[in-house]
């Protein structure tokens, strides 16, 4: 929904932007590692989805509460830019460089064990498998390089857990019959 003359919230928000445009430029800058131009086209992204999202700002907000909102908000979008950026540069067909070809029940697991992933680890996993490292990975979701690794290997470690009792009960399944 665009901004119009009428909309009585109008001017509370160009207000916000103008108080935070510094965390916005910032953000942005640093993602597109000081590509100017890139910069604006994100900002400018940005502030339509602050825009579509202002209903989730509480009124009463603190000036640091509305700047970690601002912040939060900006690398969500961040997050999914890299998302759709990563998604145009899949080359379908593209052979496969494993030892031998994953098969579609392979992919299958792995996208039904993803799903039952929270919402920021799967972020972190998407970023990951795109190649990111992890002071890259620390940047979009504005948390620090090492709480990336710990947060990794938790993950993985719960992963391994999950995929092994599938693989215990996959053979008592087996010895059964």
């Amino acid at each position: 929904m665009p901004i119009t003359e009428q909309d009585p919230q109008r001017e509370l928000f160009l207000a916000l932007l103008q108080r935070q445009r510094s965390v916005i430029w910032k953000l942005c800058l640093r993602h597109e590692h000081d590509d100017r131009r890139a910069a604006a086209d994100l900002v400018q992204e940005a502030a339509q989805a602050l825009w579509r999202y202002r209903g989730s700002l509480r009124p009463d907000s603190t000036p640091r509460q509305e700047r970690r909102w601002v912040a939060w908000r900006v690398r969500a979008i961040l997050y999914e830019h890299d998302c759709r950026q990563r998604r145009n540069l899949l080359v379908l067909g593209q052979p496969y460089e494993g030892s031998e070809e994953p098969s579609v029940d392979d992919d299958l697991t792995f996208a039904a064990l993803l799903a039952t992933l929270p919402h920021a680890d799967r972020q972190l996993v998407d970023l990951r498998l795109a190649g990111y490292s992890d002071r890259e990975i620390g940047d979009r979701l504005g948390i620090t390089a090492a709480a990336v690794r710990v947060r990794m290997f938790r993950l993985v470690r719960r992963l391994r857990r999950v995929v092994a009792r599938e693989e215990q009960a996959v053979n008592r399944l087996s010895r059964r019959q």
